[in-house]
């Protein structure tokens, strides 16, 4: 992969564009009435697609693919006849279209991160760094938007402008702020966390506070952690006063509306584990999320570690205590597809094969950490910037697998799998320039 090669002024704006519509069509479609991201994600994956035959040349596309397919291959093959066993053995329940339908477009999403991977690769660091920082920017202006209740595309709830609900917004969010925090001055890194720490508290998204904490435990030297953590605690005590205050400015927004203590808000999501905790809950996000795990445990054992298959999440398996406590709630099974955490559905529909992958994605996890908090502790040069951001990208995915996910196909999925696509490319780049000599 070429890291020098100067690009034309046009090109200079191109990766900026592709995030910006990775960001907010997908969730503009589910605003709209899509039943999942999964309907603008392929409007952005297929900009992907002619992007990079426009940016690379045909030579260069089937050389970087050929370095790729073996992986690929093992992987979509392994999905595949793990899926038809299920569908044999549970040819009742097996959701057959949704699993053909999916497996389809996993292949489509696949080549779409690929693509990212590539693109990313020809456009200079300039403008790599003024795409991230013009995505950060409308991040910003999004959460403020959204606090003073701007929703242009949404009644009703709590939407974020192009967001459907605060842990929608978050999850894009995560990765584009902790690549600004990374490489920000030391001033800039705590101002940006509490920045986004305040819009946290304002919208009460659990989902960006796990993040906001994660990322200042990665990118802040030790001595300056205690800090951060006094500002996040001011900010948390005075939450009655900023709602006061927001309630003169802006008394339409609905987070002034449907506003509630942020100590009952975490209360009902953060439980103690207890054996009677779902009986006691009536709290839909601790339903959902502890439904996904309870879930993936019965699949787990129920089916010996073999998984349910993809996408069957929902169709096989045993409910659980926590649909059912849904159901009698709301009077439909909430997260039933999704789990609540990508992890909880991965393990449900996969056993030991996922648990071994989440154990190689832990390892990975923490080597990528390591790297991140030497960058952010030093002088950050911008030759970094592009593996930077997909270390970022690979590291707070791990909101998304243990925290809250909106399952395999989403726009923070799709730069997760970049990331991957990122990391391997260099690898073969590394292996080519680098080859390794012969033993005697």
């Amino acid at each position: 992969m070429n890291q020098t090669g100067y690009q034309a002024p046009p090109q200079n704006y191109m990766l900026t564009g592709l995030l910006f519509l990775t960001m907010v069509v997908p969730s503009l479609s589910f605003m709209f009435g899509a039943q999942s991201m999964v309907q603008g994600l392929v409007a952005v994956i297929m900009c992907y697609i002619i992007t990079v035959f426009n940016v690379c040349s045909l030579s260069n596309i089937s050389k970087n693919l050929l370095s790729t397919i073996k992986i690929v291959t093992i992987c979509l093959a392994f999905v595949f006849i793990h899926g038809l066993t299920n569908y044999v053995l549970h040819i009742e329940q097996f959701n057959l279209p949704r699993f053909s339908l999916s497996f389809l477009y996993l292949m489509f999403f696949i080549f779409g991160a690929f693509s990212l991977a590539l693109i990313a690769d020809k456009i200079s660091m300039k403008s790599c760094s003024s795409a991230m920082n013009v995505i950060f920017t409308t991040f910003i202006l999004v959460g403020i938007l959204g606090v003073l209740g701007f929703s242009p595309f949404q009644v009703g709830g709590k939407p974020m402008v192009f967001y459907a609900e605060p842990s929608h917004y978050a999850l894009d969010f995560l990765p584009f702020l902790f690549f600004i925090v990374i490489q920000a001055t030391l001033k800039k890194k705590i101002l940006y966390l509490l920045v986004a720490f305040e819009i946290a508290v304002i919208i009460h998204s659990l989902t960006l506070m796990v993040g906001v904490a994660l990322i200042s435990i990665v990118a802040l030297q030790l001595r300056m952690i205690p800090i951060a953590v006094g500002g996040f605690f001011i900010l948390y005590s005075s939450e009655p006063l900023i709602q006061n205050f927001l309630s003169l400015v802006s008394p339409s927004s609905p987070f002034v509306i449907y506003h509630k203590n942020i100590d009952s808000y975490l209360s009902g999501r953060v439980v103690l584990p207890a054996l009677d905790a779902v009986s006691k809950s009536s709290n839909g996000s601790f339903l959902v999320y502890f439904s996904g795990w309870e879930r993936a445990y019965l699949n787990f054992v129920n089916y010996l570690g073999f998984g349910s298959g993809f996408q069957q999440l929902g169709y096989i398996g045993n409910e659980g205590t926590a649909i059912e406590k849904l159901i009698s709630i709301y009077r439909r099974p909430l997260g039933l597809l999704d789990g609540g955490a990508v992890a909880a559905k991965f393990l449900s529909e996969f056993g030991l094969f996922a648990l071994m992958l989440l154990g190689a994605y832990t390892a990975t996890f923490f080597a990528k950490v390591k790297n991140l908090r030497m960058l952010s502790t030093s002088s950050f040069d911008i030759k970094e910037i592009k593996n930077t951001f997909f270390m970022c990208c690979f590291v707070i995915f791990s909101v998304n697998l243990f925290v809250r996910g909106l399952g395999y196909f989403s726009s923070s999925s799709f730069l997760f799998l970049a990331s991957l696509f990122w990391f391997l490319l260099r690898k073969t780049d590394v292996e080519t320039e680098h080859p390794q000599k012969p033993t005697v």
